[in-house]
Parts: C-alpha cells; structure tokens; sequence
C-alpha cells in the first residue's frame, strides 16, 4: 500500500525508520569479539599491541552503537513529542489525526490514534512530557 497526500497536499514525513539494531552491525560486534579472544586467549604469535589495538576498536564501537542509540532514541521522543504522540509505534511514523480510517503508510496497518498516545505515554514518565 502507498501513502497519499494529506490534505495540505504534502506527503507525510517519517519521525524515525526503525530502532532495531542491523544485521551487518551484529556480524561486525561478533566478528570482533571472536577475532579479540582469539587474539588474547589463544595467543595467535601477534604482537600485544595488535590485540590490545583490537581490543580498544571493540570498546569504541560499542560506545558508538550505544551513544548513537541514545541519541537515535533521543530525537525519536522528540518528533514523538512534538507530533503530540499521534506516531506509528512500530515504525515512528508520524500519522496524525485523519478523520477517515487512519492508517500508517509505511504498515499499512489501521491506526488507532488514541491508543498510540497510550502506548507513547506508557514508556514512562519523562519520555512523553507534553502531549
């Protein structure tokens, strides 16, 4: 199903595509965290500032992934706010208040307003403040 125009005649704009962490980033946290204990505990021959090397690149990627997440999650409650929770819970997407059947254009699922802003509110407080 493709989304429409709303009535101003724009199209709507998603709040955020998606929180789940991608496929390519897991294979690159196992990858590395296979590639650290062979370096450290099965002793490969290199030398230790290879492993520690190894290590340190670990340790920054996690701090990225997890900051970036923070902040992702972060803007997300932000748009959510100010779309005053009116936003897919599946996809961010900011939907609305459509008289007719509302419905997300990214799910193509029904959409019921009053619940979403149940379902935003129920993340706790300080999340939600504002709407």
């Amino acid at each position: 199903m493709t989304a429409a125009p709303v009535e101003d005649g724009s199209w709507p704009r998603a709040a955020r595509a998606c929180l789940a962490m991608p496929v390519y980033e897991w294979v690159l946290f196992i990858g590395v965290s296979i590639v650290t204990v062979l370096l450290t505990g099965f002793r490969t021959g290199l030398p230790g500032y290879i492993a520690i090397g190894v290590q340190s690149l670990f340790v920054v990627l996690i701090m990225y992934r997890l900051i970036g997440g923070a902040l992702r999650l972060k803007r997300l409650m932000r748009d959510v706010r100010s779309a005053e929770g009116l936003c897919c819970t599946r996809c961010g997407y900011a939907v609305g208040r459509d008289p007719a059947e509302p419905r997300c254009p990214e799910w193509g699922e029904g959409f019921d307003p009053d619940e979403a802003v149940r379902a935003w509110k129920r993340m706790g407080p300080g999340w939600c403040r504002g709407f």
